[in-house]
């Protein structure tokens, strides 16, 4: 995956999470855009892996969603 097109999709999925708290943008938009880019960015880590090293295995992957996760909720309480 190119990087303007990884760039793309991270905005992209930060977008339909602001939009989809747009009731209270300031509130849920902030942080439904935080949670669709950190989604986007564990994708794009995921895939990545994928081209170099074949399949993750599960461990793995539990670990990078709960990193994931760790730091969205930290950028969220920051926020």
């Amino acid at each position: 995956m190119k990087i303007n097109k990884a760039v793309g999709f991270v905005l992209t999925s930060m977008a339909a999470g602001f939009l989809s708290g747009i009731f209270a943008p300031h509130v849920w938009g902030v942080r439904g855009a935080i949670f669709g880019g950190m989604l986007a960015l564990g994708v794009l880590a995921y895939k990545k892996h994928g081209e170099r090293k074949g399949h993750l295995a599960v461990a793995q992957a539990l670990l990078i969603a709960i990193a994931l996760s760790l730091a969205a909720t930290l950028l969220i309480w920051g926020w």
